[in-house]
């Protein structure tokens, strides 16, 4: 039984890390998240209550062996507050993962995933839109540390002049507070620099998997490639994880400085200096509020370092990509994968040993000798069975990278879709699906199947159509793409004579700058191309005699 493209991912979700990062179900998250927030809410409860006895029992009445007791109860009370917040941020995550890795599986399982249209104009918009973020963002951030920094030294002065002591041991905490966001800014640099790079090679090895189905299908690797999903997830979010969980200290550090090193110690010499008539009550407080105002606008600069410095690998990332694109493109070495996508160009120039399988295995390998294809040309590849014309074909269009080329396969695969929704996966403008739907349907095919009714269905791999009509909808599909490169791998194997030259001449008047290249066992064919590739024992040439 042929498998389909469909069932081939839907182990995806097994592979995937969920089992170490296995979230409970949603009425237990919901009981987890209540709690953690519960646990907070006493944590600040009681914050309130150590300052009451810090000042009444130790300031005021002096009792100093109280001291060691209240700091510590507060120091236990801020290593709670941190795990509850790791706890909650861990649930939080868990739960997450395990939900994207569910839409995930059901993605694969799906129609969804069978098409990618444009995508790399699509890519270039998101590029564009980030890079257009990004740069307001950091105009944002350009103008914002200037007035934290004049609030800073306009308030600054004036908290000299009410007491230059208390303003003096109050600079520890601002030492303090950039010490931590500095730590936290180089972390988070290096972590987002790893984790641009992880979820760069995930996105672009997803992106190539979903727009080579068939040829993955036919190479029957899905166990490799749904564990190397699951690889490539894990470390996405991994660095994820360990990105909120850097923040989420420095949350708490910043807090307990703030919390601690700032009141706790404002709060002890301020009344020191109010218990020795050396400072008024009012003047303390006016000087607390100022300061107040001071270390905020202090931690707003500390915070906009980080923000920099963890979008700063993306904005590189954007700025290299425009840079690239605006370069020249390179002159690409005859023989190597990257010689291939040169069917932009005005000629395609392949020559070199290809191994379609991996080296190491060394199953098989096609030696192509010096084949150069044309813009706009039609070329027939022919052979025996078995001796590597499938093989070129997938070398052609690239399993692994592909640029405008498309792969007609022999048995075309459609889902349980109406025909109408099977095309819009390619293309969503129906008035041109309706267009070429009556090019390669008569209208008696058309009305007899209703294909243009979107509730009618065509069957699990198109079983409701016939052979001829399955290709002739794939021949649809190919119009709607528009590819610059196509690959006819035996894909009218089953039209008759007459059908397989009216679809061939329709193609050529609809695409007539098209490189198409012709793959089959039918002599009839060679009428529609101009040249002859013959593949003879993992051999391919140009020209020459085909037995």
């Amino acid at each position: 039984m042929r498998k389909t493209t469909a069932k081939i991912f839907s182990p995806f979700h097994l592979h995937t890390p969920v089992g170490r990062y296995r979230a409970p179900g949603f009425p237990a998250y919901c009981v987890l998240e209540t709690a953690a927030l519960l646990l907070l809410l006493g944590a600040d409860i009681l914050s309130p209550f150590f300052y009451k006895e810090f000042i009444d029992r130790v300031l005021l009445n002096g009792e100093l062996d109280r001291l060691f007791p209240i700091c510590a109860l507060m120091l236990g009370l801020f290593a709670a507050r941190y795990a509850v917040r790791l706890i909650k941020l861990k649930t939080e995550m868990k739960y997450e993962f395990s939900v994207q890795a569910e839409i995930r599986g059901r993605l694969f399982d799906s129609y969804a995933g069978y098409s990618v249209p444009d995508r790399e104009g699509e890519y270039l918009k998101l590029y564009d839109e980030y890079a257009r973020k990004l740069s307001e963002g950091f105009r944002k951030y350009r103008m914002e540390p200037l007035s934290c920094a004049l609030t800073v030294l306009v308030l600054g002065i004036i908290s000299i002049c009410i007491d230059l002591q208390l303003f003096l041991i109050s600079i520890l905490a601002i030492a303090a507070s950039f010490t931590i966001n500095h730590i936290c800014a180089e972390r988070i640099h290096g972590n987002s620099e790893g984790y641009r790079r992880v979820k760069a090679e995930n996105d672009s090895w997803i992106l190539s998997l979903l727009q080579n189905l068939s040829g993955i299908r036919g190479l029957g690797r899905a166990d490799e490639l749904t564990d190397r999903y699951g690889r490539l997830e894990e470390a996405v979010f991994s660095s994820y994880a360990r990105e909120r969980k850097i923040l989420c200290g420095v949350s708490v550090l910043q807090d307990f400085n703030y919390r601690f090193l700032l009141e706790m110690v404002l709060y002890f010499y301020g009344g020191y200096l109010i218990l020795n008539d050396r400072l008024l009550l009012g003047t303390f407080m006016a000087f607390l509020s100022y300061y107040k105002k001071i270390y905020r606008n202090v931690k707003l600069l500390g915070d906009r370092k980080i923000a920099c410095k963890k979008e700063a690998p993306w904005l590189e990332s954007v700025t290299e990509a425009a840079e690239k694109a605006a370069e020249p493109e390179a002159k690409k070495t005859p023989g190597k994968m990257e010689s291939i996508h040169e069917a932009v160009g005005e000629e395609l120039h392949i020559c070199g040993d290809y191994y379609p399988y991996g080296k190491e295995e060394n199953i098989f390998h096609l030696s192509v000798e010096d084949v150069r294809i044309k813009k706009g040309s039609r070329i027939a590849v022919v052979g025996e069975s078995g001796c590597g014309k499938t093989s070129f074909a997938k070398l052609i269009c690239g399993l692994y990278e592909r640029c405008g080329c498309f792969y007609v396969e022999k048995e075309p695969y459609f889902f349980d879709l109406s025909v109408m929704d099977n095309l819009l996966l390619v293309d969503e403008d129906r008035e041109k699906a309706k267009r070429y739907l009556r090019l390669c349907f008569s209208p008696e095919e058309i009305e007899e199947l209703k294909m243009l009714r979107a509730d009618k269905k065509i069957g699990e791999g198109g079983c409701r159509l016939s052979g001829g009509q399955r290709e002739r909808l794939n021949m649809v599909r190919v119009l709607l793409k528009s590819p610059s490169l196509i690959v006819w791998d035996e894909a009218t194997a089953q039209m008759d004579a007459e059908v397989e030259k009216k679809m061939y001449e329709m193609i050529r008047a609809e695409l007539p700058e098209s490189t198409h290249i012709f793959i089959s066992h039918k002599k009839e064919v060679l009428a529609y191309v101009d040249e002859v590739i013959c593949a003879e024992n993992g051999r391919v040439r140009m020209g020459g005699s085909c037995r």
